[in-house]
């Protein structure tokens, strides 16, 4: 137990004180890269030129281009529209037929529908497509709907789209097999096609890991073996009675071809990679008479593709050089608005119910003000705005009704009681005629519910704290915040060096000693009454990483295990020893009629002993 008991009332008075280009891409490169946008690149080329005339021109015409400009946005976003339908209804085809009606389909169309670039990126980016049929369309010879060499070049297109940089060939080539758009087809010529195509393509994109697309060709031949061997029933039965299942010496044997070797140290990591952890390529309805656990484990597998398709897009991004341009016409703005606010929605909603830290909470309120903000200027009351009010009004109801059971509250928002806050009313009514009022109703919502959230979460921890320490302290305020904790070793007034568990938060400094459930609190530091001076190494008794904290209090001597944690340790504590002086000199000055009478250290004790409301 501490020596002074006044120690434990620590509020109290002082008595103790883009446009995108790929990097290292040029003109004469013919290689198909993947691209957003499904318009030709002639229209790309085109606003290109406008944008280069428009730069050229005197400032006093360059308001008309702007309008012009405004115009063309327009227009592309009506095609943008027009294109979304044609996709829609392509996508139907494939669903009430075959993969091929629907390319059929797009064909009929014309223009730029009808282009291998179009089909290609239709094929691979729809996820609601029949992968087998995918992959036997891509892989295919000839069809009613492509001629060969329009099949062979609309193959060439569609790896275009895949981008392997910077992967390993087992990344790159499990990532090839179970999610790129398309099943392995059972036709051997078809699989030669598409191995063929992966070889080149992985070596298009990582050029120093093979001399040649043959390696790539005979190595993805080989895994493929390999996986079937080790993994597919039958064929393991079937090796199990002639020679045995295929060895790391055996493949290795089986990949090396020419006068190139391959290196053993990728063959061997290959082989126990696909030894320990199947290529496997089932499809859905290969699952649907399987037991639970196999739905499941398809399921995590699914998932997982989705992640490798998702950092596939973040590499690709990550390689091309972006330059933004800012859009002060209002029908520009709108149309983007238009097509993205649902993913920001999903995006921030998702993240805001399932996070509990506050700095991300705050993050995801941010988002949500300026989203509404931004739809209420351009007049998108439903169901933009509408949308967004809601998620935020049913975090609010939740962060007012915290004292309800959960299932009281997830009911209390399925009847729509977060819906009947008056300031939700008030800004679905204002928006429409008094857009600044609406945001300001908006704004004054979120950054109450900001820091709302900061302070909940601050005071959690001081009472978890309060808890640690047995109960002791009673450590709330609402200007307090815990910064910092962990062991320090303090030098004795007789010179005996005690190690304590040091506690900072912006106004205090605590140490105590004892094991956790059993700690014994020491002494109080008032971070406003203190100083701290750096002391050099072997200033003490040839002690290095030792500092000095000087207070009225007390003087004390710490010392930090290496050099790094003392550098942590002492501009937490310096940073907070400033902030914790202005602020006392900012309420003394602030206070100065009723404090004029009193000395200056009666003043400090006042500040110490000053009422804060939450």
């Amino acid at each position: 137990s501490p020596k002074n008991p006044e120690m434990a009332d620590v509020n109290g008075t002082a008595s103790d004180y883009k446009e995108e280009k790929k990097l290292g891409d040029d003109d004469t490169d013919h290689k198909f890269e993947p691209t957003i946008s499904l318009h030709d690149n002639l229209e790309q080329s085109e606003q290109a030129k406008s944008i280069q005339q428009t730069q050229q021109q005197p400032p006093w015409q360059q308001n008309g281009n702007r309008q012009m400009r405004s115009g063309t946005w327009a227009i592309r976003y009506d095609q943008h529209m027009e294109e979304q339908k044609v996709v829609q209804q392509a996508l139907k085809k494939a669903r009430q037929d075959k993969v091929k009606t629907a390319i059929k389909f797009l064909l009929a169309q014309g223009g730029r529908y009808a282009t291998l670039k179009f089909i290609a990126t239709f094929l691979y980016s729809n996820e609601t497509l029949d992968k087998e049929e995918v992959g036997e369309f891509i892989s295919a010879l000839e069809t009613s709907a492509l001629t060969e060499s329009q099949h062979r070049d609309l193959l060439l297109v569609y790896v275009g789209l895949l981008n392997f940089t910077g992967q390993s060939f087992d990344v790159a080539f499990r990532h090839f097999l179970t999610d790129c758009g398309f099943s392995l087809p059972k036709e051997a010529q078809k699989i030669d096609r598409l191995m063929d195509a992966f070889s080149h393509a992985f070596s298009r994109d990582n050029p120093h890991v093979f001399e040649s697309t043959d390696q790539a060709l005979v190595l993805s031949y080989g895994v493929l073996m390999l996986n079937t061997e080790l993994h597919n029933p039958k064929a393991r039965a079937a090796a199990m009675a002639s020679a045995g299942p295929m060895t790391k010496a055996g493949f290795g044997y089986l990949v090396q071809s020419g006068e190139a070797q391959l290196n053993l140290d990728m063959i061997g990591e290959l082989y126990d990679s696909v030894k320990e952890n199947p290529i496997e390529m089932k499809t859905f309805h290969e699952y649907q008479n399987e037991d639970v656990q196999a739905v499941q484990k398809q399921f995590r597998n699914e998932c997982s593709r989705l992640v490798q398709k998702a950092l596939a897009k973040l590499r690709d991004s990550s390689l091309r050089k972006h330059s933004w341009q800012k859009a002060r016409q209002r029908e520009i703005v709108r149309a983007l608005y238009e097509v993205t606010w649902h993913q920001f929605l999903a995006a921030i909603t998702t993240v805001l119910r399932q996070t509990k830290d506050p700095q991300t909470q705050s993050v995801c309120l941010d988002a949500i003000k300026y989203s509404c903000a931004a739809a209420i200027c351009l007049g998108l009351n439903e169901p933009q705005l509408h949308a967004f009010a809601c998620d935020l009004a049913k975090f609010v109801f939740v962060e007012q009704n915290k004292h309800l059971l959960p299932n009281a509250r997830h009911l209390a928002t399925v009847r729509g009681e977060h819906l009947k806050q008056q300031w939700f009313i008030n800004v679905m009514n204002f928006a429409p005629k008094s857009k600044s009022v609406a945001c300001e109703v908006v704004s004054h919502i979120c950054n109450d519910m900001q820091a709302r959230v900061i302070y909940d979460a601050d005071q959690k921890i001081l009472r978890d704290i309060e808890v640690e320490l047995g109960l002791y302290l009673h450590l709330l305020h609402p200007d307090r915040r815990f910064i910092h904790a962990g062991p320090l070793t303090k030098q004795s007034s007789k010179g005996d060096l005690d190690l304590y568990r040091f506690y900072l938060f912006n106004d205090l400094l605590i140490y105590v000693s004892g094991n956790p459930g059993n700690l014994s609190v020491h002494r109080v530091l008032h971070l406003s009454l203190c100083q701290i001076k750096d002391l050099r190494d072997g200033y003490v008794r040839n002690i290095k990483n030792a500092f000095r904290v000087k207070s009225p209090q007390k003087d004390i001597v710490l010392i930090a295990e290496t050099s790094k944690e003392k550098h942590e340790w002492f501009q937490l504590i310096d940073n907070a020893i400033s902030k914790q002086i202005e602020l006392r000199e900012r309420w003394i000055n602030e206070n100065y009629q009723s404090l004029q009478e009193y000395h200056k250290t009666a003043q400090i004790s006042k500040y110490l002993g000053r009422e804060s409301k939450p």
